[in-house]
């Protein structure tokens, strides 16, 4: 699959990775801290398609840089990545966040999107997105692949069943 094209850098200079980058932060948080709390928040522009079919893949990516943007400036701490993966997909990594929070986290990144209105050729358009939310608990281990899988996995289920959002717990693990 063709990889996405990185976002510039936001105005703290922060930038949004891709997909090796993001499994690098995730290992390398799995491995400095391997029993903290760690989420990942995964996040996929609703209607991508029908936004190409109705606007042009030009338009389209433009909604996607915005939704990248969004997420950019909603980082709160240091320690927290985002990554666009494929097409209209991102990724939150959040150390040391609790299921709870990294789930109010995500409800907050979905109203922030659908709050903000677009204007195309003089049409308004709202975004929305789906999200999943994948949890490691304080004390358990659980590695970064494994993590990773998991928020997928919850991604394509939300997607699948046109659920807004689906959180899982990593289950411990020793890798």
């Amino acid at each position: 699959m063709k990889a996405s094209p990185v976002l510039a850098p936001g105005a703290d200079g922060r930038q949004i990775g891709d997909r090796a980058e993001l499994e690098q932060r995730l290992q390398a948080l799995c491995l400095e801290a391997p029993l903290s709390a760690l989420a990942l928040v995964m996040l996929e522009l609703d209607g991508f398609e029908r936004l190409v079919d109705r606007h042009g893949p030009q338009r389209a990516e433009e909604c996607v840089q915005h939704v990248g943007v969004t997420l950019l400036g909603s980082l709160r701490r240091g320690t927290d990545h985002t990554a666009r993966l494929e097409g209209p997909r991102f990724a939150v990594v959040l150390a040391s966040t609790s299921l709870s929070a990294a789930q109010t986290s995500a409800d907050a990144l979905r109203r922030r999107i659908a709050g903000q209105v677009l204007s195309f050729d003089g049409r308004l358009l709202r975004l929305t997105a789906t999200t999943a939310v994948c949890a490691r608990a304080q004390g358990t281990r659980c590695g970064a692949a494994a993590m990773l899988q998991l928020a997928e996995g919850a991604l394509a289920r939300a997607l699948l069943n046109q659920d807004c959002h689906v959180s899982v717990l990593a289950p411990s693990s020793h890798d």
